[in-house]
């Protein structure tokens, strides 16, 4: 059934050891949406602070710290509930959105909210930009991925489920996820920076099976579970060596980038801006 909320668009922004990104994510997607609830469970690097000054700073943003959640579908059905608005969006804090040109999310926002609700409720399937270790390196073929379904009409009974190994909002009577109207953006207006600490990045082959185990008693968090599977990754450097392989396989990214990057990079050292390929 088709509500009768505000025409505007609620961000769900769920966080978790994103210091590298998650300021540029609030700040450069503030003109997108009309209201951003962050959710963060359990971040050790600084995020959950950043967040704090941000909801402080902007009248637009909700923080909520929720360090017991598990789950991610558990994370975007806390912010979910909190939402206010027609359009939803499923957002990441490591989602950095261009703010001019042909790629402005701004552009994006008009053509949500002139969208007509439908009967059957219209879901769109972004793209982005594409980073990876650094602002300067992609996976080859990727420099413009698809980021799945993002934008959503809102309808009520929908909530957010695991769908497969992921989390999607699941309409009544579509315990699979199905039952959107698709539509396929084609342009990319964010930016999409995977952006880790070599920890994190190991870290993140290891959260899905975890969670999917469920053994939290025996393994309360990923590094534990991964730590059993894994105990050679460790060891002295080995993290950093499993990182440098990794980097092995990524290529210069070529491509544009959201302006909000651009200026940070104007404050970084001259030896980070070295990283850069040709």
């Amino acid at each position: 059934m088709l509500t009768d909320r505000p025409n505007g668009i609620s961000m769900l922004l769920a966080s978790q050891n994103a210091i590298a990104t998650v300021e540029m994510s609030v700040l450069s997607n503030l003109c997108f949406a009309d209201e951003i609830i962050a959710v963060d469970n359990g971040s050790t690097d600084g995020t959950v602070e950043v967040l704090e000054r941000l909801a402080g700073e902007h009248d637009k943003l909700t923080f909520i710290n929720a360090p017991d959640i598990v789950h991610l579908y558990e994370n975007r059905q806390l912010a979910f509930e909190r939402s206010r608005y027609r359009w939803i969006v499923r957002g990441d804090s490591d989602f950095i959105a261009f703010t001019s040109g042909h790629r402005d999310i701004r552009n994006l926002r008009a053509m949500v909210l002139d969208t007509k609700p439908e009967e059957k409720p219209i879901a769109f399937a972004a793209i982005g930009k594409y980073v990876i270790g650094d602002f300067y390196h992609t996976k080859a073929g990727y420099e413009t991925a698809n980021l799945g379904h993002r934008v959503y009409q809102h309808v009520d009974g929908v909530k957010f489920a695991r769908a497969g190994r992921w989390e999607a909002p699941v309409l009544p009577g579509h315990p699979d996820g199905r039952g959107w109207h698709r539509i396929r953006l084609g342009v990319p207006y964010l930016m999409h920076a995977s952006i880790k600490s070599p920890m994190d990045r190991m870290l993140r082959q290891f959260r899905t099976p975890w969670r999917e185990l469920g053994d939290f008693d025996k393994f309360p968090t990923p590094e534990s579970y991964a730590r059993s599977r894994r105990p050679d990754l460790f060891e002295d450097g080995e993290i950093e060596r499993w990182a440098e392989k990794q980097n092995k396989s990524l290529v210069p990214y070529k491509g544009d980038y959201p302006e909000i990057v651009l200026k940070k990079w104007k404050v970084q050292s001259a030896s980070i801006q070295a990283v850069r390929k040709p």
